[in-house]
Formats: structure tokens, sequence, C-alpha cells
């Protein structure tokens, strides 16, 4: 049986967000999107919700990056059942460094931005 999932998106771009936001308004298994543009806001939002299934991270952040997030993550023996990382900047070294920090996915924000919701899909059952 599929459970309602809540989302939370860290990206500074608020383009990216707003199509993140319409892509995961027409999944019927996300129960919440949670949004925010810095590392410092994402902190407050893990520590306030601790019922959080998916993170969407950008790796390029104003401040600390998504990586520091995944290091955040790790630290706390936070138990996110799907992380997704998006970049601009793909490369195998950083691909290897986040999925060793924890992430489960790792996205070219162009070019692979609409496979997002069948992760998250595929997570809700």
């Amino acid at each position: 049986m599929a459970y309602l999932q809540v989302v939370l998106i860290v990206d500074d771009s608020r383009l990216i967000v707003e199509r993140l936001i319409a892509l995961l308004n027409e999944q019927h298994y996300v129960k919440e999107v949670l949004i925010s543009h810095s590392y410092e806001d994402a902190i407050k939002l893990i520590d306030l919700n601790s019922d959080i299934d998916t993170f969407i991270l950008d790796v390029k952040l104003p401040g600390k990056s998504g990586l520091d997030i995944l290091q955040y993550l790790k630290a706390k023996d936070y138990e996110a059942k799907n992380i997704i990382v998006l970049t601009d900047a793909p490369s195998k070294e950083l691909m290897e460094r986040c999925l060793t920090l924890g992430a489960h996915h790792f996205l070219n924000k162009f070019s692979e931005f609409e496979k997002i919701p069948e992760l998250i899909k595929n997570n809700s059952r």
C-alpha cells in the first residue's frame, strides 16, 4: 500500500523550486512539500519535521552546500527514505561523494529533472 510523502526541496533557484512544486502537486502520493532556499533554513525545517520522507537537495546553495546538508543528515542519523541530489555541474567525483554521504539519487537538473516524480513514487511503496 502506498503512503503519502512529505518532501523537502532545498534549492536557491526560485524557478527550479516552482517547477518542482508544479511537478509534485500533480502527484497523488505527495502529502506536503516544504521549501527552503538555504542551508540554514533547511536545517531548521529538518529539526522541526522528523517525518520528511524525501529530500531534493541542490548542491550549490548560498553559504553551505547540499553536501553540508547530507553531512548533517548523516551525523544526526536521520532516517531519510529518499535523498535526491540535483546539480547543474555533474561529475563522477561529485556523484561518488554524494552517494557516500547518503544520497540515493544524483541527477543533472537540466537533463534528468523529469525523473524526480518517478523516483519519489517508487519510494512511496
